[in-house]
């Protein structure tokens, strides 16, 4: 949907719960990878890794390898950590502007429905005109009619 505007019926039966739920699991995974990467609330994490591989005493062939390795991993979890918040802010802020963009449509749908105007499936506005019972002796036009015809501009 990039570069195109959402319709009216889009917008209107748009279903949020999916957005939601994908909020809730990236609030979850974003809270793990935190914890994974930072170590709080202790426990295995990869910034003790880190600080014990740097403070490691290694000997041997693979000494330097696995040493750089640890570290490296140490640091891809901080990434992703901050990542994961990214993604989640995305999610947050696309949540929360389908649901003010949905309010504020409801709001205008309310409104002029106060003023006899509705909107159709398609999100266009008609006006509702009364009949010519309900409109007793008040003359009423209707736009739209052949110059000349009953009810429009110079007819009768």
């Amino acid at each position: 949907m990039a570069g195109t505007t959402m319709t009216y019926e889009e917008l209107t039966n748009l279903r949020l719960g999916t957005l939601d739920a994908a909020v809730t699991d990236w609030e979850t995974m974003s809270k793990r990878l935190e914890t994974l990467a930072t170590g709080q609330g202790g426990g295995v994490n990869a910034k003790r890794l880190e600080r014990e591989a740097k403070a490691a005493d290694w000997k041997g062939v693979n000494a330097t390898v696995t040493k750089s390795f640890v570290t490296k991993t140490a640091a891809e979890f901080q990434d992703v950590a901050a990542q994961t918040k990214s993604v989640l802010g995305i999610l947050r802020d696309a949540s929360a502007e389908f649901k003010r963009h949905k309010a504020t449509l409801r709001t205008i749908i309310d409104d002029v429905g106060k003023q006899s105007i509705y909107i159709n499936d398609r999100g266009k506005a008609v006006a509702a005109v009364p009949s010519g019972a309900a409109a007793g002796d008040a003359q009423i036009t209707r736009h739209g009619g052949k110059p000349g015809e009953e009810g429009a501009p110079g007819g009768e």
